[in-house]
């Protein structure tokens, strides 16, 4: 080969050397770009994975507790019958009046169902808190959902209007 072929041999493969690095380069940094973003995400998870298994027991023991006392109800009559029963023993006690009772759809949060009963309450003050706090038993698992209160002219009765919950679970069958 002459020494004039050799210099355009070189050339030549300089310019597709430099072709091919520009066409090349620009995808190869997006590439990196991206593993690098892969990889912050990755570690993100890693650590929250790792927190969570450090939390393992705690979860555990907490899942125990809900397999225990969670009630457990052959349909959904008998919850919104056990959830008003509750309710109105409770308020019989304290000398609570309840009126207007209406009991909401279940809806269902996985393997918990939640049924509800909105109802106007009226009696003495300090009755009707002690009825709202005995509600509230998170060993029952139920609460006060929303609560609305106006205090009476004489300022010795509170009347309230509320929507109670309680979760539950239906019996296999």
């Amino acid at each position: 080969m002459s020494p004039r072929e050799r210099k355009l041999l070189v050339i030549f493969c300089v310019t597709i050397f430099i072709i091919v690095n520009l066409l090349i380069l620009p995808r190869l940094l997006r590439l990196r770009t991206q593993m690098e973003s892969d990889l912050v995400l990755l570690r993100s998870q890693r650590d929250e994975s790792r927190f969570w298994l450090g939390e393992k027991d705690l979860w555990l023991s907490r899942g125990k507790w809900l397999a225990d006392k969670t009630p457990q109800f052959e349909n959904e009559g008998a919850a919104n019958t056990a959830l008003l029963e509750t309710i109105q023993k409770g308020a019989a006690q304290r000398k609570i009046e309840i009126t207007d009772v209406n009991v909401v759809d279940a809806v269902e949060h996985g393997r918990l169902k939640e049924t509800a009963v909105k109802l106007n309450a009226v009696g003495p003050s300090k009755q009707m808190i002690e009825w709202i706090h005995e509600l509230q038993q998170p060993g029952n698992l139920q609460g006060v959902k929303e609560l609305s209160v106006k205090v009476e002219e004489d300022r010795k009765r509170i009347r309230c209007q509320l929507n109670i919950i309680r979760f539950y679970t239906m019996k296999a069958q």
